[in-house]
Formats: structure tokens, sequence, C-alpha cells
């Protein structure tokens, strides 16, 4: 079960926003609506803007990776646990990030 199904979770109609109708999976503009996920389940608020095709996949089954392939981990995992980004991070550390060098990362 993901946190989509959570009481505190609320997922809101986007619409066709223009900045958000290129499927990055298929690389073809998207026609559907889009939709906003958010809520605070314990670890902290955080939302996240998906296609609705894809939403639909992932409530239909499709693993979170393969339904929301656009997304960053911290995004997916949050759709997993409920643990947000920024809680990942006070509770575990930041993450060395993508294109630092050890020495960038601790600075």
């Amino acid at each position: 079960m993901s946190i989509i199904d959570h009481p505190k979770v609320t997922i809101t109609e986007y619409g066709d926003h223009p900045d958000f109708r290129v499927n990055p999976r298929t690389g073809d503009e998207q026609r559907g609506h889009c939709y906003c996920i958010s809520g605070n389940v314990g670890f902290g608020f955080h939302s996240v803007k998906v296609h609705g095709p894809d939403l639909f996949r992932y409530r239909q089954g499709a693993y979170v990776q393969d339904a929301f392939p656009y997304l960053s981990d911290g995004d997916r995992e949050w759709l997993l646990t409920g643990i947000s980004p920024a809680a990942w991070d006070e509770f575990m550390g930041p993450e060395d990030r993508e294109g630092e060098d050890e020495s960038e990362a601790t600075q």
C-alpha cells in the first residue's frame, strides 16, 4: 500500500499545465490532465505533480519507478513510505548529490 490511500493525502486535479505536457517516458505531448498528490503523513509535508495516465497505471499496480520515471528517487520514496526528501535528509543525513565529488558534498 502506498500513501496515495492515506486519509491525510489529497489528489487534486492540476489541469493541463503548459510546463507539464511532455511525457518524459515517451517524449510525446501529454494530452491528459495532471494531478498534484500532497500531504503530511507524519514525516513532513510533500507534494508531487504527475500525469493522469501514469497515476492510473500506478493505481492499477504498476511499480512506482515504472509509472513515474520522471520523479526523483525522493519523490518516489515519499509515494511509497510517506518519508519526504527533507525528512530523509534530516534522519539519514544529506545524500551525495550527483555530479559532486566527496569534498564538495561535505562543505
